[in-house]
């Protein structure tokens, strides 16, 4: 058996302890889509952000933009320009740190899918590391001072700027600019040429992930047996092992074939960082250096799921040398209490992850309209009482984000929302607010799904806008009430339509989850909050709907 294979996979199996995740304090993210924001110079979009290119670059590069706004899949215009004019108006809401697109220049032209022409608008298909996307910069160059000048601005007005970014891959590999890696305008290299790129491959040889068999039921025999079949064909065709070495392949666990998939297997067909390679390693990890430079807080951390953690564990060791106190958190897609592997990924790797565990249990509870009972039995799974610790305490938390459908295009109305923010202040982690959510814009196009999930930003007047102030309100109150961020819940009152769990202090805080139409307090809950006043939360204006909840707050 080569040894690559076998160490890769026992390092995923048995993950060494790492550093503490970097704390979030009392913050409240802000995630913004930067194309999708606000366009703060008009100088930067269609056929005027190429100064450097090709004249053949250029011609495709104009047809990249869409200034009509119809074209879900190309460029509208957003840039760093225009998110730094609305730093005032993302201050008022109380949010503490922006969570922006990646920042880096990404691949140009188009790809094709799902019968329709993409680019990189999103920015997850990075193509320099060390520039700017120049859609974003002035006047589309490369102005370092355009992203500089946002970073000074935003702390200046108390705010943080988390970075997106990638280490997984690159673009599409066979689309496009076929993976194509620059540093700072030089030729590295692509997915075409894996045997001739200079320093070696720097791309898995291997295709897209077969997601039927990467999260095939492990006592599926036949899934597994064709998971089992179809690595080792391509192991063999790539020269990693031998006809020899099958007998010691097939002794490999399920467990093991899939994490090897998930890590060295394409995400959907983009091309796959070989991170064995000296050279990937650090190219990433000097160019993640350069911008915490400019005063970054920290990095948001695509698919974190899809790299292994001896790897994460060297990243986050570089850039805490570099930027004690960096926030780190990663995106392990479906992760969270009840994901084990998600789990050990921070205890391992020292950086906190988004709780899709969490994001789950408010759609059943919202949408689905599932009963209190299951909710609590949530709540407390990841609780030790023994220790008086919650596993999930620093997990980032959130409503909607870019990856799923608004949970207004899946069915919630505007009170749905309402109460969605008042709980996601009342439970433990760090909530995460996607724009646009305070002024409930949606798309139900196609279901909401990718890329109907990325409006253009409205900004609504405030006096239109009850979950602004709503969102203004739980800001205040979390400063007010720190114990909402750092303490332990605690279960008072576990019933199918009645819930009281109590944050901080014994008899500090409570706050209540009861059916909307039961007027008063639920008598189950009486006696839980006898004695307590409840805090009204400042919110006025018309609300679409009614939601089957409601979420009260006493002292």
């Amino acid at each position: 058996m080569h040894t690559h294979f076998l160490i890769l996979s026992l390092l995923c199996l048995f993950p060494s302890s790492g550093a503490t995740a970097a704390p979030f304090g009392n913050d409240i993210v802000y995630q913004i889509i930067t194309d999708r924001f606000e366009d703060g110079d008009s100088g930067n979009n269609c056929g005027q952000n190429d100064q450097g290119l090709t004249s053949e670059q250029k011609v495709i590069n104009q047809r990249t933009c869409d200034p009509s706004r119809k074209d879900w899949n190309r460029y509208w215009g957003g840039d760093f320009e225009g998110i730094q004019k609305r730093l005032g108006y993302l201050k008022s809401l109380g949010v503490t740190q922006l969570w922006i697109s990646p920042i880096v220049e990404n691949a140009r032209g188009f790809a094709v899918g799902d019968g329709t022409l993409k680019t990189s608008y999103h920015g997850f298909w990075g193509r320099d590391w060390f520039r700017l996307n120049e859609h974003w910069t002035k006047k589309g160059t490369q102005d370092l001072d355009s992203f500089r000048n946002l970073v000074a601005a935003a702390k200046e007005q108390g705010l943080g700027v988390l970075v997106d970014t990638v280490a997984n891959h690159t673009s599409p590999a066979l689309d496009a600019e076929y993976g194509a890696l620059y540093e700072d305008g030089k030729f590295r290299a692509d997915a075409l040429n894996f045997a001739t790129s200079p320093g070696g491959s720097w791309f898995h040889p291997y295709p897209s992930i077969r997601w039927d068999l990467a999260e095939a039921p492990l006592d599926n025999a036949a899934k597994i047996g064709l998971l089992r079949d179809y690595i080792f064909q391509h192991l063999l065709r790539t020269g990693k092992v031998n006809v020899s070495e099958r007998l010691a392949f097939d002794k490999k666990t399920a467990t093991e074939l899939q994490s090897y998939m998930l890590q060295n297997f394409m995400l959907a067909d983009l091309a796959d960082f070989d991170e064995t390679n000296p050279k990937v390693a650090e190219y990433l990890t000097r160019a993640h250096e350069q911008w915490l430079d400019f005063g970054i807080s920290g990095y948001r951390v695509d698919t974190a799921r899809h790299l292994p953690q001896t790897y994460w564990r060297k990243f986050v060791d570089g850039l805490e040398k570099k930027s004690p106190g960096i926030k780190l958190v990663g995106e392990w897609y479906g992760g969270g209490p009840g994901n084990a592997d998600s789990m050990a990924f921070i205890r391992s790797t020292g950086m906190t992850m988004f709780d899709f565990a969490l994001r789950r249990e408010f759609f059943d509870l919202f949408l689905k309209k599932k009963d209190l009972k299951k909710f609590a039995a949530f709540l407390q799974s990841s609780v030790d009482p023994a220790k008086g610790t919650d596993a999930a305490g620093d997990l980032v938390t959130f409503i909607d984000n870019h990856d799923m459908p608004r949970m207004q295009a899946d069915g919630a109305n505007g009170a749905d929302v309402m109460q969605m923010l008042r709980l996601i202040f009342a439970v433990r982690g760090v909530p995460c607010i996607y724009y646009g959510l305070e002024n409930f814009i949606y798309t139900k196009q196609e279901g909401g799904r990718d890329p109907y999930n990325r409006d253009a930003m409205v900004f609504t007047p405030e006096e239109k806008a009850p979950a602004q102030k709503l969102l203004k309100s739980l800001a205040t109150l979390r400063q007010t009430f720190p114990e909402l961020r750092s303490a332990v819940t605690r279960i008072l009152v576990q019933q199918s339509e009645a819930l009281v769990f109590e944050r901080g202090e014994r008899g500090k805080l409570r706050i209540l989850v009861s059916r909307a139409d039961q007027n008063g307090i639920p008598k189950s809950a009486r006696k839980a909050l006898a004695g307590f006043q409840e805090l009204k939360l400042f919110e006025s204006g018309k609300t679409e709907g009614k939601s089957a909840w409601q979420v009260r707050y006493f002292k």
